[in-house]
């Protein structure tokens, strides 16, 4: 891959840069990156410079380090699945919310967490470079209490912990080092950094005190789903019996949360297929069946929309670095 072509996700660490295009098609292609995102440069076009590099856990987190020369941004609506923590390391970026709050964030401020799916406006007018861990929506909706009310901006100023310091530096290491690593150095790094992001979640939790009935009863469904993610028996209508309520009432309690169930259950499925694909042991037919699938076209169908690449080729991306050493002298 050259560092203009567009980034493939997948097990290894991926990197593009803006500094191999045409100085006319930098912030075209800069933009093409990011969906539907409205994005605008607050400079020359033609002297526009980004950065891109991250990696995929197995878990479905995203690690992401970015530098971008002067940008604004309009996120609504991108991302309704996962919420993103986010910590500035150079520059300064200005978050402004749907109330017109607006809060700038900069080397000196604390991890936040951002919810890019609300109404919101994102800019630069310095340029910055920032880390970002992409979680899944449930599980930190479920640790911060479940509140489904919060603006764009959904915590601008998250406490500091032991944890919190070691899981910024942990990002940080990553971010320099995870070009030089390979697909298993990269899968080992990324579950260190969900085991600090989930054990920091918790304290988070520990803090907030009781759950509200709706949060709690929130937190329970996500764990069943998780508990049961492999069996092919598992449906809303298995977890609403489960918790004593409506398949419809557990319906709106996710949707009040920025997700459906049935996508939620997806999610932790394919999650799930994802890992196991990493044993060589297994082929692919075999891992949909453990990841609860009724066959492996019907899982290929749902990994390609979700990954943009086939099971197998995740397997064989997964496994070809461990080849490639065996083979060398």
């Amino acid at each position: 891959m050259t560092q203009a072509s567009r980034p493939v996700r997948g097990p290894r660490f991926y990197q593009t840069s803006t500094a191999h295009v045409p100085a006319r098609d930098r912030f075209d292609y800069w933009r093409s990156l990011f969906g539907g995102a409205r994005l605008a440069p607050l400079g020359d076009r033609a002297q526009y410079n980004a950065h891109l590099a991250g990696c995929d856990g197995d878990d479905d987190m995203v690690f992401t380090a970015m530098a971008c020369a002067p940008t604004a941004a309009d996120y609504a609506g991108q991302d309704n699945s996962h919420l993103r923590m986010s910590i500035v390391t150079h520059g300064a970026l200005h978050v402004t919310d749907s109330k017109d709050h607006r809060t700038v964030f900069h080397p000196g401020h604390r991890l936040a967490l951002l919810d890019a799916s609300r109404p919101g406006w994102v800019d630069s007018p310095t340029g910055y470079r920032a880390l970002h861990l992409t979680l899944p929506r449930p599980l930190v909706l479920a640790a911060l209490g479940g509140d489904p009310t919060s603006g764009a901006l959904l915590r601008d100023n998250l406490p500091t912990t032991t944890l919190s310091t070691m899981l910024t530096a942990q990002l940080d290491v990553l971010a320099r080092q995870g070009a030089r690593m390979d697909t298993y150095e990269v899968s080992k790094a990324m579950q260190t950094v969900s085991a600090l992001a989930t054990a920091y979640l918790g304290q988070l939790r520990d803090k907030a005190g009781e759950p509200t009935p709706e949060a709690a009863m929130f937190t329970s469904a996500c764990a069943l789903i998780d508990q049961w993610k492999a069996d092919p028996a598992l449906s809303a209508q298995r977890v609403a019996q489960a918790l004593g309520c409506s398949r419809a009432n557990l319906a709106r309690l996710f949707e009040r949360h920025g997700i459906r169930i049935g996508a939620y259950i997806r999610q932790r499925r394919l999650a799930y297929g994802k890992q196991l694909l990493r044993d060589p042991a297994l082929d692919v037919g075999e891992v949909a069946r453990r990841a609860g699938y009724a066959g492996a076209q019907v899982f290929d169908r749902a990994f390609r929309h979700r990954y943009g690449l086939s099971p197998r080729d995740w397997k064989q991306l997964c496994h070809e670095t461990r080849t490639a050493k065996a083979a060398a002298p």
